[in-house]
């Protein structure tokens, strides 16, 4: 019974402390998914704003750009920062490789 006490108080010790910490590391990991959520929205506003002035833009045809585009939505709606990280990575890889001979890509 008393081995049983110790440890229980030993977890409500560890929770504690984490549950302390944890604020800090909370509001680090909005940061940087904050900064995700802007790069991303950067590449969605400049290709929408393209796509707005010609429905039938050549970056429509841009099989890479596309798949770049589902798999960061994807990885947007997820819990894995670092899989949306790397998604919007290569989006905006693919959008200054589809834009490049044309105008600026968005600035990361």
């Amino acid at each position: 019974m008393a081995a049983g006490a110790v440890t229980l108080g030993g977890l409500i010790t560890l929770a504690a402390v984490t549950w302390r910490a944890d604020p800090r590391e909370r509001q680090a990991l909005r940061r940087r998914r904050a900064a995700l959520l802007k790069r991303h929205d950067r590449v969605l506003e400049d290709l929408g704003a393209r796509l707005g002035l010609d429905l039938h833009h050549r970056l429509l045809d841009e099989p890479e750009l596309l798949e770049a585009l589902k798999e960061s939505q994807d990885a947007r709606t997820g819990e894995d920062d670092h899989c949306y990280g790397a998604a919007v990575h290569v989006l905006q890889a693919q959008w200054k490789a589809a834009t490049a001979d044309r105008t600026p890509a968005p600035t990361t």
